[in-house]
C-alpha cells in the first residue's frame, strides 16, 4: 500500500476540502491511501470519513511566527519518523515553503497546490504573502484549480514549465450534483420553502464570500419577488454577524441558515438560482456543481472565467448597485427548474471527478515508483 500525505488546514467543510475528499472517493485504495496532517483539533466535516475510509490524520502546531524553530523540528522529527510517506501534497500555502522544503531535505516528492487567488487584508495579509514568496523559486511540483490562481502563487515564469505545473480542474461527480425533483421537494418541506423562489449558496461565512452584499442583494430581490426565500449553506466565523445583519434588515423570517452540511448536492437540487457574489475566487467548485444541477449562476467578476462552462453563467461586477443584482436573479422567478441540458452535459463531462481522479492517481503511483521525469496533462480542451 503505498501512501499520499496531504497538508491542508483543516478537515472541515471547504473548497479546497471538497476537491481532495472528491478525489479521495475516487482513488482506488488497494493501490493508494490517503493521510492527512491539519492544523486545526475540533472533529467537524470530513474527519470521521477520512477514518472510515483507512486514513490518518495528525494534527501540526499553528504557525505563529515565534514558533518558527519549534514549527520547523515538528517537520523535521515528522518526516524522519514516517518514511512512508514520498509524495507531500500541499494545501497549506501560506506555510508551504517551510514543509514543502523540509520534505525535500528527506527526499520526498513535493507538491504545492494553489486554491485561492488572495490571502485577505490586513496584517494576515502582509504575513502570508511573504511565507509564501520562496514557493516561486522552490523545485515542487506545482498544482492550481485555474491559470488566475497559478499565476498568483507561483509567478508568471513558473507556470510557463509544463512539465512542473498544472491546472487540475475542480472536478465533481456529476451524477451526484444532478437534479431530483422528488429531493428537491424533501429539502423544501424540511425548512418550510414550498411556493417559495430560493435564492442559494453555498460557502463558508467567512468574509471573500461576500455575505452582507448578498444579504443586501436578497433584499432588493425581495421588493421584485416577495416570495422569494435566501438558503445559506455553511458555517464560519461571521455567523452571529450575518444572524444580526438580517435582523437588522428584518429579513430574518426570509433567510435560512441551514449550517454546514456534507451533502449539498441535495440543496441544489432545491434552489432556483445560485448566487454567489465572492470578493475573490481560486476557482468556486460550488459554481461548478450548481452548473452540473442545472441551476442558472449570479457571479461576481472576481470569479474565474474557468468556471463559466456552461451557458448557465452570468457575471455582474460588485461595484453595480445591489438592485441590478436583483434585476438578474428575479427573471429566474417564472422559470421551471430543470435539469441540465444535453449540451450543457457534454460540456460539464470534460470536469469528471473519475476521470481526474484516476490521471492524478497515476501521477502519485508515477513519482512514488522511481519516476523524476513525472508529468500530468489532462485532455480536457
Amino acid at each position: 500500500m503505498k501512501k499520499v500525505l496531504h497538508v491542508i488546514g483543516s478537515l472541515h467543510i471547504g473548497g479546497s476540502q471538497a476537491f481532495v475528499m472528491n478525489l479521495y472517493r475516487n482513488i482506488d485504495l488497494s493501490q493508494i491511501q490517503f493521510d492527512f496532517v491539519v492544523f486545526q483539533e475540533d472533529r467537524q466535516g470530513f474527519y470521521d470519513e477520512v477514518e472510515s475510509r483507512g486514513g490518518t490524520i495528525y494534527t501540526a502546531q499553528q504557525y505563529k511566527g515565534i514558533n518558527h524553530i519549534d514549527f520547523v523540528l515538528w517537520w523535521k522529527n515528522f518526516f524522519q519518523q514516517h518514511p512512508e510517506y514520498q509524495v507531500v501534497h500541499g494545501h497549506v500555502r501560506s506555510t508551504a515553503s517551510i514543509y514543502l522544503a523540509e520534505a525535500k531535505k528527506q527526499g520526498r516528492y513535493t507538491i504545492a497546490h494553489s486554491h485561492s487567488t488572495s490571502n485577505g487584508t490586513g496584517i494576515s495579509k502582509i504575513i502570508k504573502n511573504t511565507l509564501q514568496i520562496p514557493l516561486k523559486y522552490m523545485d515542487n511540483y506545482c498544482f492550481s484549480c485555474s491559470d488566475k490562481a497559478g499565476e498568483w502563487l507561483f509567478g508568471k515564469k513558473k507556470t510557463l514549465d509544463k512539465s512542473k505545473y498544472v491546472v487540475i480542474p475542480n472536478a465533481i461527480d456529476l451524477m451526484r450534483f444532478s437534479f431530483h425533483e422528488q429531493i428537491r421537494r424533501d429539502i423544501k418541506e424540511q425548512y418550510g420553502l414550498q411556493n417559495k423562489f430560493v435564492v442559494g449558496h453555498i460557502g463558508r461565512l467567512t468574509t471573500p464570500k461576500n455575505h452582507k452584499f448578498l444579504i443586501d442583494v436578497f433584499q432588493e430581490t425581495k421588493k421584485l419577488v416577495p416570495q422569494a426565500h435566501l438558503l445559506l449553506v455553511g458555517d464560519g466565523e461571521l455567523k452571529e454577524e450575518l444572524h444580526s445583519y438580517c435582523k437588522q434588515h428584518d429579513l430574518l423570517n426570509d433567510v435560512t441558515f441551514a449550517g454546514a452540511q456534507t451533502e449539498t448536492e441535495k440543496y441544489y437540487s432545491a434552489m432556483d438560482v445560485f448566487v454567489f457574489p465572492s470578493l475573490w475566487e481560486g476557482l468556486g467548485i460550488v459554481v461548478i456543481e450548481a452548473q452540473a444541477s442545472g441551476l442558472p449562476c449570479i457571479l461576481s467578476e472576481a470569479i474565474p472565467q474557468d468556471v463559466a462552462i456552461t451557458d448557465l453563467v452570468k457575471y455582474y461586477n460588485l461595484n453595480q448597485n445591489p438592485s441590478e443584482w436583483a434585476a438578474a436573479i428575479s427573471q429566474y422567478s417564472t422559470c421551471k427548474r430543470n435539469k441540465l441540458s444535453e449540451d450543457n452535459l457534454n460540456q460539464m463531462k470534460k470536469f469528471d471527478i473519475v476521470y481526474i481522479s484516476k490521471e492524478i492517481e497515476k501521477f502519485y503511483l508515477d513519482l512514488m515508483e522511481g519516476n523524476k521525469n513525472a508529468t500530468i496533462s489532462f485532455k480536457i480542451g
